[in-house]
């Protein structure tokens, strides 16, 4: 099979995606030999960025040409030679991103892609398999899950603790999310060394399940694992993140009282060294991303300000999103953390006027901040619903209902969050005093919805009957008024606290009376 590129030049190239490399072979990318198997099968996987290197630059040709599914098959071909290049990764999401655009919904990868890494059983390529099967299916959970293990088993750590980190925020947004998935991400990151991770993920598996006495014990152990990591006793084996804490006399002084302070003089160093190793090369993604993930680890708004820098000169020289995206959550983390000091001391002193507007300038300035986030990662990852809805969740909290609409009729197909969706949908019609359309919308909500018990149920109807009390007053429509009593009456009768359900329940009653004539 072949496929026809152009060069930097204009001049067209024809290339054989499938063929053997020959034994005079300039090392074409397309015809370069698959990653042999080590003949010893506990032998390490030694990456060869050299053989990896002609694809990329194939895969970089597709993309700029829009040639996106081409683009695709040669990232991963090449990453089953390195698979520890993050930025060819990245850039392998970005093809992904805009195939899946161009064809209207994430379907897996195509026959011709997966037909690139047929027949292949090494496991670089099995690598490589996984990660075009995330890429193809609009990097979901359980794909992503899928590659962070193959990564594992490459003991590449670095990108193992990368895709976890993606295949974290994926699972997070999943509502239908169930304890087991996050005990094998928790797992994973364990696998590769990545303690902190491990600990946050292993929490919120026991918030699904507290009664979960072993979760719970190992989850400590993940934690104490987590410190004597950040404290530097655990041991490497040839730079690996594999080796496991074997010094017994180093973790009894860990215990000891005076453990926080080696700790935090020990993550000192390591700071230290990262941001010496990024100054020296400056332009490898593995000593940016490391420098920026360390400074965030100690968190002080010094480490803060310069893991920002950071990312921002590298996405700079590199127009690799991440790296900004990365520069954003940090910026959000500081206005975060300067509002907070400041509502800690307005609630000490709630009469000072001065504290209170300079709280509330803080406030709308991080959510100008976050709005502008959010916005930036619908453009570069149009594909993401879930990006959609918070943005139009952003949007109705500040009252700006029109583009609320705008975002939250592109992100009904959100995976899990189409109810919430719907919700906040006929609520910005109601606002904008469309009465017909909320509850058109609500109708829908309930229609769809399993239960009416549960609390998005509960608030479904609430939102209808809202919706029918704002028709009958508009139109003087009595089977509307009718209506929204009858849903007002089932609620008091289920849950009379329920927000204002008894004063709206004797307004509707009174509009019914007014409309009777009675």
């Amino acid at each position: 099979m072949t496929y026809s590129t152009q060069n930097a030049s204009g001049e067209r190239t024809i290339v054989a995606l499938f063929g053997k490399k020959k034994s005079n072979d300039s090392g074409d990318a397309a015809t370069a030999e698959a990653p042999e198997k080590a003949k010893d099968k506990n032998a390490p996987f030694e990456p060869k960025p050299e053989k990896a290197a002609p694809f990329f630059n194939h895969a970089q040709v597709a993309h700029d040409s829009a040639s996106y599914e081409y683009a695709m098959t040669m990232w991963v071909r090449g990453v089953a030679f390195d698979p520890t290049d993050l930025n060819a990764i990245e850039k392998f999401m970005a093809s992904a991103l805009r195939f899946n655009e161009q064809r209207g919904k994430a379907k897996g990868p195509t026959s011709d892609q997966k037909k690139a890494l047929a027949g292949k059983s090494s496991g670089a390529l099995k690598f490589s398999a996984a990660l075009l099967n995330w890429g193809g299916k609009g990097f979901d959970w359980p794909s992503g899950l899928a590659v962070m293990k193959e990564a594992n088993k490459l003991d590449a750590n670095e990108t193992a603790y990368w895709l976890g980190e993606r295949t974290l925020q994926a699972m997070k947004r999943d509502e239908k999310l169930k304890k087991e998935p996050l005990v094998d991400l928790m797992t994973q990151f364990e696998e590769c060394n990545g303690f902190d991770l491990a600990v946050t993920v292993g929490e919120l598996a026991i918030q699904m399940d507290p009664s979960d006495q072993a979760l719970s014990q190992q989850v400590k152990n993940l934690s104490a694992q987590s410190t004597m990591a950040q404290g530097g006793f655990d041991s490497t084996d040839q730079g690996s993140f594999k080796g496991r804490i074997r010094d017994q006399e180093a973790q009894q002084k860990l215990a000891a009282s005076d453990s926080l302070v080696k700790t935090e003089g020990t993550l000192a160093e390591q700071i230290q060294e990262a941001v010496e190793d990024y100054k020296r090369r400056p332009n490898d993604m593995g000593a940016i991303e490391r420098a920026a993930r360390v400074l965030r680890q100690r968190g002080s708004q010094k480490d803060l300000d310069l893991a920002r820098k950071i990312l921002l000169r590298a996405y700079k020289d590199n127009n690799v999103y991440r790296l900004k995206e990365q520069a954003g959550e940090i910026e959000l983390r500081l206005y975060t953390q300067a509002l907070d000091a400041l509502e800690g001391k307005l609630a000490v002193s709630p009469e000072d006027t001065e504290l209170a507007e300079k709280a509330s300038s803080l406030r709308k300035k991080r959510r100008e901040i976050e709005v502008r986030e959010i916005t930036e990662r619908v453009q570069n990852y149009p594909t993401d619903l879930t990006l959609k809805y918070e943005l139009g969740r952003l949007h109705y909290e500040a009252g700006e209902y029109e583009q609320a609409i705008q975002q939250l009729q592109l992100a009904k197909g959100a995976k899990g969050k189409r109810g919430r969706v719907l919700l906040l949908l006929g609520q910005s019609f109601l606002e904008l005093g469309w009465a017909d359309e909320s509850v058109a919308t609500f109708r829908q909500a309930i229609e769809q919805h399993r239960t009416m018990d549960d609390d998005l149920g509960l608030a479904f109807r609430y939102g209808l009957m809202r919706a029918l009390r704002a028709r009958a007053e508009n139109e003087e429509d009595v089977s509307a008024a009718d209506e929204a009593f009858d849903i007002a009456s089932k609620i008091a009768v289920e849950q009379i606290g329920y927000k204002d359900i008894r004063g709206q329940r004797e307004a509707i009653m009174e509009l019914r009376k007014k409309l009777k004539g009675s």
